[in-house]
């Protein structure tokens, strides 16, 4: 198993501790959850393309737009978080 590989599979058992939130104009929300702020962030700033652009319809036909993309932090512990990565508590949260 190469180096990346090892890295991909502790990325993805990583515990999801960075959140990405798009919100419409009829309320839908949508969450991304993700290991790392950077890995939220390259969502978020994709997502940031269509604010306040039309996505979509509603069954009636109502345009809905995106309105509002935010990345928060849902995680609680660093150094569980940084274990999973494998890296230290410093860099995962300088990523």
């Amino acid at each position: 198993m190469s180096d990346i590989t090892k890295r991909l599979d502790a990325l993805a058992a990583a515990p999801k501790v960075w959140r990405c939130v798009s919100v419409f104009s009829d309320g839908t929300v949508r969450n991304l959850d993700q290991p790392l702020q950077a890995m939220a962030e390259a969502h978020a700033k994709g997502q940031r393309r269509f604010l306040g652009k039309v996505c979509g319809k509603t069954k009636d036909g109502v345009p809905v737009t995106l309105d509002i993309v935010e990345v928060t932090y849902i995680g609680s512990d660093w150094a569980v978080a940084a274990k999973f990565v494998g890296c230290t508590v410093a860099e995962l949260k300088a990523s």
